[in-house]
């Protein structure tokens, strides 16, 4: 942002110098530029500049990976995209922290972020196996079995995925206060963990309820495609 406020005035004050010398005030211009000379900034902007460059490319490639990974390793594929959501939840709260802390994106941030997703995903996944391995080859004979097992299988996993989000939260409590040298680059990366693992804890519970809400669905066809056909054959 420095940066770019020094650009803007210097491209202004370049403009008035060259509206001065076109009105035949050259005593008046202020900055002047021979033929051929130009600047450019150099230095940990030019780095930072090519650093979020190839972040803007990393970040969508490791999104969509996780994605990748997260489809092939369940059966069910609309799992997938449910942890998925939960990831972009996550993010949100992410952002939300670095606008109350005033932090601008960086590579540092970037960084923050992609571990994030990493331990989202993680919950999301340890909430959804269990889930799946709870549903596979049972039968339910009404609604309230299958919301009863949901909540038995959310409670037992509950537990460890609160477990990860606090020891995480912990862990990065003296990188977040930390003040001194290497603090300019550690606690940006501190904050959207931070931000983004309280904002997770609503994702906690959208699995489960759109697992159940999901196996409902398919419970109900299921019973109704069993009427049609005992009436059919009546």
């Amino acid at each position: 942002s420095v940066v770019e406020d020094a650009e803007r005035l210097l491209q202004s004050e370049r403009r008035r110098s060259d509206e001065r010398i076109a009105a035949g005030k050259q005593a008046e211009a202020t900055l002047v530029l021979p033929p051929g000379y130009y600047w450019t900034w150099s230095g940990q902007f030019e780095n930072q500049v090519r650093a979020t460059q190839r972040m803007q490319v990393l970040v969508p490639i490791t999104l969509g990976i996780m994605f990748v990974m997260l489809y092939l390793g369940f059966k069910r594929w609309w799992i997938a995209p449910v942890i998925f959501f939960g990831v972009l939840v996550s993010a949100s709260g992410g952002f939300l922290m670095l606008a109350l802390w005033g932090v601008n994106l960086s590579v540092a941030v970037w960084v923050g972020f992609l571990v994030l997703f990493g331990v989202v995903d993680d919950d999301g996944v340890v909430m959804a196996t269990y889930l799946e391995g709870t549903f596979k080859d049972r039968k339910f004979d009404s609604v309230a079995e299958i919301r009863a097992a949901t909540i038995d299988a959310g409670l037992k996993r509950i537990r460890p995925c609160l477990m990860t989000i606090a020891t995480t939260v912990f862990g990065l409590m003296p990188i977040f206060w930390v003040a001194g040298r290497g603090s300019d680059v550690m606690q940006p990366m501190a904050i959207p963990l931070i931000g983004g693992m309280a904002v997770s804890l609503i994702t906690l519970f959208i699995v489960p309820c759109v697992f159940c809400g999901v196996e409902e669905w398919k419970w109900k066809r299921a019973q109704r495609r069993h009427g049609a056909q005992a009436g059919g054959g009546g």
